[in-house]
Order: C-alpha cells, then sequence, then structure tokens
C-alpha cells in the first residue's frame, strides 16, 4: 500500500503541472489517509517516504503544485476532517466510507485478474474428525494479518450469528502471513484458519498437496476491503486530470512497477454501486460498521 499511495501521489503531481502552470498560481492537493488504512505500516516511515517521493518528482518537473498528505491518528479526526471538506481525496476502507455517508461520482478500486473483490475461506484439513463449522465451538482459529482482511472477522462472526446458529470459536490467533496461516492448518497445529481465496489456490499452485489435504468449510460473499475517492465537494480545475491519471495508473511506468508490486492490472473506476453488496454486509454487522468479533484476539 506505501508503494501505491507513492506513486499515486506522484502522479497525480505530475497530471495536475499543466494547469497549475496556466494559472501561474500553487495549488495544494490535500490527500487524507484513515487510520484503518494504516495497519501494519509504520506511519513515520510512511509520511517521510511519501514527502520525499512527493518532493523529488515536484521538483525534476518544476511543478507549480503543493502536495498535502495527512496521515490520521484517530477514526474522529478522520471523519471531522472529511465532514469539514478538509481533504480533497481519501483512502480508506469500505467500514469507514459507511460510517462517512458520502456520495461520490464514483469509487477507485485496486483491481487483480479476478476483479477488485476479495473472498474469504475458512479452511481445515481434509482428514480432520470434523466436517463442519459446528466443531469449532471453543476452538482458537488463525487469522493473518493484511489490509484485504479488513473484513474477516466481521464474516466470521457472521457464520455463527442469529437463531439456531452454531457454538462460536473461543478466539482468533494472528499469523503475519497468508502462507503461515494455511501453512499451521496443513500441519495440524491448528483446527482451522481464515485466508483470502486467493491465497489459498495459490499456495496449492505451489504445493499440490495444499489443495489435496485442505478443504473449504465456508466462503463469503465477494467483498470490497478498501478504496480511494476524490471528494464530492473538490470541484478544482485539477480534477479532470487527476481522475484521469488515477485511472490511467497501470500505463505509466510508475503505476506498472507498484501494480506488478501488488499483483495487481490497474486501479479502476466504478460506480458507487459497486459497493452495494459489501455495504449491506456491514450494516447487518453489530454496529453497522464490520466491527464484529468472534472471542477474544491475541
Amino acid at each position: 500500500m506505501r508503494r501505491l499511495l507513492l506513486a499515486l501521489c506522484a502522479v497525480l503531481m505530475v497530471s495536475g503541472s499543466a494547469h497549475s502552470a496556466d494559472s501561474g498560481t500553487e495549488e495544494k492537493f490535500r490527500v487524507g489517509i484513515s487510520p484503518q488504512s494504516l495497519l501494519s505500516v509504520n506511519r513515520n516511515d510512511f509520511h517521510a517516504a511519501v514527502k520525499a517521493w512527493s518532493a523529488s518528482v515536484i521538483g525534476e518537473r518544476q511543478l507549480d503544485i503543493e502536495e498535502d498528505v495527512q496521515l490520521f491518528d484517530s477514526a474522529a479526526s478522520f471523519v471531522h476532517a472529511v465532514r469539514d471538506k478538509r481533504v480533497d481525496a481519501l483512502q480508506l476502507t469500505t467500514a469507514e466510507f459507511l460510517t462517512l455517508g458520502i456520495e461520490p461520482e464514483r469509487v477507485y478500486l485496486l483491481a487483480k485478474s479476478g476483479g477488485a473483490h476479495v473472498r474469504y475461506v475458512l479452511i481445515a484439513r481434509a482428514d480432520a474428525a470434523f466436517k463442519g463449522i459446528d466443531a469449532l465451538a471453543g476452538e482458537e482459529l488463525i487469522v493473518h494479518d493484511g489490509r484485504r482482511m479488513e473484513l474477516a472477522r466481521a464474516w466470521l462472526a457472521s457464520l455463527y450469528a442469529g437463531p439456531g446458529a452454531a457454538g462460536a470459536p473461543s478466539g482468533l490467533r494472528r499469523e503475519e502471513s497468508a502462507s503461515k496461516a494455511i501453512l499451521q492448518v496443513f500441519f495440524g497445529q491448528a483446527k482451522a484458519s481464515i485466508v483470502t481465496r486467493d491465497a489459498l489456490e495459490l499456495a496449492g499452485e505451489l504445493n499440490p498437496q495444499v489443495r489435496r489435504d485442505l478443504v473449504v468449510l465456508a466462503e463469503s460473499m465477494p467483498l470490497i476491503t478498501n478504496l480511494f475517492v476524490l471528494h464530492p465537494a473538490w470541484q478544482s480545475a485539477l480534477r479532470p486530470a487527476v481522475e484521469e491519471a488515477v485511472a490511467d495508473l497501470h500505463r505509466t511506468e510508475a503505476g506498472k512497477q507498484v501494480l506488478l508490486v501488488f499483483q495487481g492490472e490497474r486501479m479502476e473506476p466504478h460506480p458507487v454501486a459497486v459497493l452495494d453488496q459489501t455495504l449491506a454486509f456491514l450494516r447487518a454487522q453489530p454496529g453497522a460498521r464490520g466491527e464484529a468479533r468472534t472471542g477474544r484476539e491475541r
């Protein structure tokens, strides 16, 4: 995510140069990064990297534009900044988008070959004595870190919600990577884990035994966890150039390198309706923010 935002800021600065030069004034482009978007990222390193990259690009291109990248410390400060129109562009989670209630013209999603959605799977060994999620009552499950795992806990909680639902697992143990979460189950060190469908399929390609020995107990609907939007109130002359730059990220050399790192193909513009299924899922969760938890977490 760090590299994606670095390249995106650079692309936006370059795209805005013609407009700022024509006006003869230096315009500020304010990008707000939500706290949830910075999970597992060192904030100081992130901010320093963004500033250094932007300064380099602006200096080389002699641009009359000033970047202002704001990394918010709390959800409350981020929400206030958005509602007070103190940011022009936002990187945020879908749950935060629901909380804000803004109505942009479109949203931008990082798309992979299979699309911009993520599916979660609950996996166990195929030769395990149990065959369903009911048998996981009181057990500790594995979940790995990562921005695309933003809604995994809420999805797991939804499996055990409602009248007559099975007893829930006792809690979740975090692993730093999807491969570790998969291997813990593969080697019998954990009963079950939650990973993305993409991660499971990749592990199966690398080791066919994974595909043979592991089974999917449950799978989520397609969900969208993160997005980039331009604030509806930001109607600068730069806006068309910025929209074009975001959509054409895959056409630039810097953008291609970032997309390669993140195994994506492009940054896609979509109507807001693309979020409907995810927003409906979130509204059904306790607190309507997708913050549900199943048992304890460590």
